[in-house]
């Protein structure tokens, strides 16, 4: 009884869906008036009937359909008429986490993007974005106000730094595309995709990561053990302007390098050029006392005198390398430091001051012979174990 009841309130609705709506299609055709019209007359138009006639085929055609959808669709069955399984509660409960088409996009930042592959900063959606997101941003006050569930908060335009510039685009984990659109959790989250092989684990995830970090601008470390995440996005990265870097562990020659030493030398170089560049402005400073003081005479000279000696003992250039050496400190510690030394924890001390000794010993011998032996591990290693 149910199927009977079901199949003639739809056969009926959509009989009178068809009705009204030919009705309204012909008397706009008819008297160009958008008015809403009830006349059935104008079904009655044209010869032999023509209009009812095809009117009444389209409702034939749909009450068969409903017939047949009602009676020997496969609703519920599976690809071979056997009926589903129901789900238990606890898969019920599994599936109810899952986020629908609505939450997805409530809660994600959407990033459009042309055929180029690059992003769109412009669009009639970017633009009624900003056009609704006041009143969005009110919703969400009185959603906050009565403590509504946050299923029913709206998503607002935000903010972020990227490279130095606010912008209100960020890349994030993928999680859905949609015709040009990508929709990505921007947040500070952590993901883990597990799959067998083969099982599109890059095509769907990696390479659409990739992709939104590169359309907005964010900096990457990828882990590409096999190369391909290189092969195939290099070329695209490099001319968007990003300096890709490569660190091969198979073929170190075929990649780039990096010292571990390197911030160390950079700190230690900048603090080394702002002494140097505090020292020219001290001794010119020094140098106009001097000349002022040999020209000037009685009570004139001795003010003079008593300036540069204050002038000497507040100004005087220092080299603050203690950036430098909280760097080296730090560094030292990565290699030398044992939580389960204990009682021998003395000779791993000892390691890290003559290996922080080291590397100042050369910082300090290049900056008096720029041509000799350069910062490095493999230096150090040959001054120490040099006869």
């Amino acid at each position: 009884m149910g199927k009977i009841s079901r199949f003639l309130f739809l056969s009926i609705t959509a009989a009178m869906g068809i009705l009204f709506l030919a009705i309204q299609v012909i008397h706009l055709g008819v008297t160009h008036d958008p008015q809403v019209s009830f006349d059935y007359r104008f079904l009655l138009l044209g010869e032999d009937y023509v209009l009812l006639k095809v009117v009444g085929a389209l409702i034939g055609l749909m009450t068969f359909q409903i017939f047949y959808a009602t009676f020997f669709g496969r609703s519920g069955h599976g690809a071979k008429g056997k009926h589903k399984r129901a789900l238990t509660s606890q898969e019920k409960k599994q599936f109810s986490d899952v986020a629908d088409w609505q939450e997805i996009k409530r809660n994600s930042q959407r990033l459009e993007y042309d055929n180029t592959g690059h992003l769109k900063t412009r669009s009639i959606l970017i633009w009624l974005d900003h056009v609704l997101d006041p009143f969005r941003r009110f919703w969400n006050e009185c959603c906050t106000i009565l403590k509504v569930s946050d299923k029913y908060r709206k998503n607002t335009i935000r903010t972020y730094e990227i490279a130095g510039k606010k912008t209100n685009f960020r890349g994030g984990i993928p999680l859905a595309v949609k015709w040009n659109r990508l929709y990505v959790d921007a947040g500070d989250n952590h993901a883990i995709i597990n799959a067998s092989s083969n099982a599109g684990k890059t095509v769907s995830f990696v390479n659409p990561m990739i992709d939104a970090l590169r359309m907005t601008g964010e900096s990457m470390i990828i882990n590409d053990p096999k190369g391909e995440l290189l092969y195939e996005h290099k070329e695209q990265l490099l001319s968007d302007g990003y300096e890709v870097r490569v660190i091969n562990y198979i073929h170190p020659e075929e990649g780039d390098r990096y010292s571990p030493l390197s911030i160390v030398i950079d700190s230690y170089r900048k603090a080394e050029k702002e002494y140097l560049k505090s020292k020219e402005e001290y001794t010119t400073k020094i140098k106009e006392y001097l000349d002022k003081i040999n020209t000037a005479e009685g009570l004139q000279k001795q003010r003079l005198e008593n300036e540069l000696l204050e002038y000497k003992k507040y100004y005087a250039p220092e080299f603050d390398y203690s950036k430098a050496a909280m760097f080296l400190r730090e560094l030292a510690d990565q290699f030398f430091y044992d939580p389960k030394a204990h009682n021998e924890a003395h000779f791993n001390d000892q390691a890290s001051s003559l290996f922080q000794g080291i590397v100042f010993l050369l910082l300090e011998e290049k900056s008096y012979n720029p041509e000799v032996r350069k910062e490095n591990l493999f230096q150090m290693r040959k001054l120490t174990s040099s006869p």
